[in-house]
């Protein structure tokens, strides 16, 4: 099956920002101040915490998609996530509703699905045991009850 089927919603061709990421991105944390930014156009996000946004331009339907490129990867513990199905978003409160994939680098490398039920993750199976670098593009979809992660590690 290809993926993913929709086009990329922000390829982040703008000039180099310290402060913005654009107006077309939230933040999904609880009074949120950190900066995040654009870097060479691509997203990046200078703290040492998490940083967690979401594409505030429209709202999709149930069977929806979600991808990201992951241009470096740091050469400690790392982790990249995409986020679909989100609902219920208070930021005051910091609840919210949705599916998860997590790329990330722990010992080994590794894919996970959870589900995100009032801010609260449950893993959905096992971990996927992989091997991801920078170029990497990872991605979830959810059509109907199935969820589908992806890995494109160059080979398509």
């Amino acid at each position: 099956m290809p993926f993913p089927t929709t086009a990329i919603l922000d390829g982040f061709t703008r000039a180099n920002s310290t402060t913005t990421i654009g107006s077309n991105w939230t933040p999904l944390e609880s009074g949120a101040t950190k900066d995040r930014g654009i870097n060479s156009n691509q997203a990046y996000d200078p703290d040492a915490v998490y940083s967690w946004i979401y594409w505030n331009v429209a709202q999709y339907g149930p069977n929806c998609e979600g991808y990201l490129t992951v241009a470096t990867w740091s050469t400690q513990d790392d982790t990249h996530t995409v986020m679909i199905r989100l609902k219920d978003m208070t930021q005051d409160a910091y609840t919210f509703d949705g599916y998860q994939l997590k790329a990330y680098i722990f010992g080994a490398d590794t894919l996970a699905l959870t589900r995100i039920d009032n801010s609260v993750s449950t893993q959905l199976g096992s971990s996927i045991s992989t091997t991801l670098a920078a170029g990497h593009k990872v991605g979830i979809s959810a059509v109907g009850s199935t969820l589908t992660a992806y890995q494109d590690s160059g080979s398509g």
